[in-house]
Formats: C-alpha cells, sequence, structure tokens
C-alpha cells in the first residue's frame, strides 16, 4: 500500500516550483532521453532563444474545474495556428520551441502553453492527458474566436502527444489535423513500461493501488481514457512519430496507435533518436510533418 501511494504522489503530483529538470550528463537524463540528449538540449536552448525574440503576447483561459492556464500566442496574421503541446513535467518554452519556429516560419500563428500542474498554470495534479486534453480543447476554442474561420494543428510531444492523441476523439472548433510525437498507448502500458526499465519486475499490486487512487482523486482509471482508445475514434486525420531509439517510450506504441487510427493518417519512424528527439533529424522529421498538415489548412 505504500508503495502505491507513493507511486501515485511521484506520478501525479505537481513537482516543487524551482526542482531541477533532467539535464544532459545525469544518469536518469541520458537512460530515458538516450545518447543524443546533449545534442537535444543544445537545440532547445537556440530555438527558445530565436523564439524569444519574436514578438509574442502573453493570454490565458481557465478549465472547467476553475484552474488559470497560462499561455503565449505568436501571431503571423495567418488563418493557420499550431498549438503545440509540451511533455511530462515539462514547460511551453522547452520541449516545443523548435517546432514552434518551424511553423511560425513556415507562415503559421502559434500557441504554446504550460499543461495544467506545470510551470505558470495552476494545478495540483498531472492527469496524463485526460484533463489536459480537455484543457487543449479550451485553448482551441480560445484560438478559434481569435482567428475566426480558421484552421488549427495540435502537435503534442509525449505526455503531449498523448493529450492531442486524446483530443482526435472531440469535437473542437476549427480542428483540421493531429499530430503525436512519441506518446504511450496507455498509462498502465507506460507504468509498467518504466518499472521494467528501473526496477526490472512490473509491481502490478502497487500500480493497482495507484489506480485506486487516481480514481478516487481524479476520476480515471489507467486504461480506458487512454490515447489508443481515443484514436480509435478518431475524427481527423493524425500524423504519428517516433524515435526508433526511444527507451522512454517504446516506438512500438506509434505503431499500435498508428494502426487503429481510423482516419487518414502517416507514420513517421525516425532512426538514431531518443524520446522527443525525432526533431534533431530536422527537414527528414519537419518537411513531411508540415507537408501532411498544410493538406487540410489552405
Amino acid at each position: 500500500m505504500c508503495f502505491g501511494s507513493m507511486l501515485f504522489k511521484l506520478a501525479f503530483k505537481r513537482g516543487k516550483e524551482g526542482a531541477a529538470v533532467m539535464k544532459p550528463g545525469s544518469s536518469l537524463g541520458d537512460k530515458l532521453m538516450g545518447d543524443r540528449f546533449q545534442e537535444l538540449h543544445d537545440l532547445i536552448v537556440e530555438n527558445r532563444n530565436k523564439l524569444k525574440e519574436i514578438k509574442h503576447e502573453y493570454v490565458q483561459i481557465e478549465t472547467a474545474d476553475g484552474l488559470k492556464l497560462s499561455g503565449w500566442f505568436f501571431d503571423a496574421g495567418s488563418k493557420n495556428t499550431a498549438i503545440i503541446v509540451h511533455g511530462y513535467r515539462s514547460q511551453a518554452w522547452t520541449d516545443g520551441v523548435t517546432h514552434a519556429c518551424r511553423f511560425f516560419e513556415h507562415g503559421y500563428n502559434v500557441l504554446i502553453s504550460d499543461n495544467r500542474a506545470c510551470g505558470a498554470s495552476e494545478g495540483e495534479y498531472l492527469t496524463f492527458g485526460v484533463r489536459e486534453s480537455e484543457d487543449i480543447a479550451r485553448w482551441a476554442e480560445w484560438v478559434s474566436k481569435r482567428v475566426p474561420n480558421g484552421n488549427t494543428v495540435l502537435l503534442g510531444i509525449s505526455l503531449g502527444g498523448a493529450t492531442v492523441s486524446m483530443c482526435s476523439a472531440l469535437d473542437i472548433p476549427g480542428l483540421r489535423v493531429v499530430v503525436e510525437d512519441c506518446a504511450y498507448k496507455t498509462m498502465r502500458w507506460e507504468f509498467e513500461h518504466m518499472m521494467k526499465l528501473f526496477v526490472h519486475f512490473v509491481p502490478k499490486h502497487s500500480i493497482n493501488v495507484a489506480e485506486k487512487i487516481a480514481k478516487k482523486r481524479l476520476g480515471f482509471d489507467f486504461e480506458s481514457q487512454s490515447p489508443i482508445e481515443s484514436i480509435k475514434r478518431a475524427k481527423y486525420p493524425v500524423f504519428f512519430v517516433h524515435g526508433k531509439a526511444d527507451s522512454f517510450i517504446p516506438y512500438t506504441s506509434a505503431e499500435e496507435l498508428y494502426a487503429v487510427c481510423p482516419t487518414d493518417k502517416q507514420l513517421l519512424l525516425v532512426d538514431n533518436c531518443g524520446h522527443g528527439g525525432s526533431q534533431l533529424a530536422g527537414d527528414e522529421y519537419f518537411l513531411p510533418i508540415l507537408s501532411f498538415v498544410d493538406k487540410y489548412c489552405k
């Protein structure tokens, strides 16, 4: 019971403000992010600095459960807008800055935001895409008012990829296409994978205890509300991408998500790239994505 409670707290509760994020050279960071983590870190820093030089405005919305979320909007004067969704315990100005730069250079407006319980946004608990998908739907509603009769693209990385996958089954005004990068298929599958990675066995009882706490406190289990169940009911075209060297979330997840998607779809598996690192492939990564989304954002 004790370990199950600890697992719930470690996985779902907001981290301490100012706590160090994974860094290249750390044993945890390199194990999860792969041997190109330093290269990925440097690319993010470069594009974060670049993005900050682009004129933008700070915006806020309120979630269905009353939390204030923070975002930053980059107006390219376009009818097309890309909403970039960051990953687990990350922030808007980290995971998606390279994507934001590329979409803005491609002529799209861009919105980046801090997920609930992350960065400048309010919230005590992360919910692995369950509530985050509802939050992103609200951001899309905000965009539809800011850019009437426009087209919206959702692009998410890691937990962000899971979040936009779950958005694919929702009715969202202006949404035309979804791009998911390195999403897990269910929470339970990912928790079991992480246990195998770190402790070399799956403590199923402890995971079950953590699930019971999640049901009681947050209102969901670890499988029924999930990327793979949502993708089965997708209403929009979906581009799937995953690094083949990803040890954090194995690329087989993308293959399974792709297999059950009923809409127009494309799958890109990128060699020699770890978790969230497919962007290191440059044009090999971005050009297929941009070509796919452009078909639906005219």
